[in-house]
C-alpha cells in the first residue's frame, strides 16, 4: 500500500492526532525527541519492524492510548508500561517476549490485549485487572 494511502486510512481511523511513520522498515525506534515533542502520541504502531526492546523512556507518552507491536518477531523486552495510564490497546501478538511487562495491573483502563509469544510461558495472576459490572 503506498504510504500516503496508508497514512490517510490511519488519520481517518486513529485520528488526526496519530503518529504514524509508514514504509520505513524501521530496525530501530526513532529518537525519543521525535515522538514526544507535539501531541502525537495517542498510536504508537510499530508492528512488522525489527525492534529488540522498547526503552524505559515508553513512559513518557503518557497520553498514549494504543500501542501497537504486532509482528515484532525480535521483539524480546518490555519496560514497565504502568505510567501509560491512558492505554486502552496493547497488541504483543507473535512477539518473542518472555514475561509481560511489569505492573501490568496498573493500567486500568486497559480494554484490548493482543498476546501470542511463543517465549510466554505464564500469566501471573493479578496482572490484569478485573472488573465486574
Amino acid at each position: 500500500m503506498h504510504d500516503v494511502i496508508r497514512n490517510k486510512a490511519l488519520s481517518i481511523e486513529c485520528g488526526p492526532r496519530s503518529y504514524v511513520k509508514a514504509g520505513l522498515q524501521l530496525k530501530e525506534l526513532p529518537d525519543e525527541r521525535e515522538w514526544t515533542t507535539g501531541n502525537f502520541d495517542k498510536v504508537l504502531d510499530l508492528s512488522y519492524t525489527n525492534i529488540l526492546n522498547l526503552p524505559d523512556s515508553i513512559s513518557n507518552l503518557g497520553n498514549l492510548n494504543s500501542l501497537v507491536l504486532r509482528r515484532c518477531h525480535k521483539l524480546r523486552y518490555l519496560p514497565s508500561l504502568a505510567e501509560l495510564k491512558a492505554l486502552k490497546k496493547l497488541d504483543l501478538y507473535q512477539t518473542a517476549i518472555s514475561e509481560i511487562p511489569p505492573q501490568m495491573e496498573m493500567l486500568e483502563k486497559l480494554a484490548y490485549l493482543g498476546l501470542q509469544s511463543e517465549g510466554l510461558k505464564e500469566l501471573p495472576t493479578g496482572t490484569l485487572p478485573i472488573h465486574i459490572f
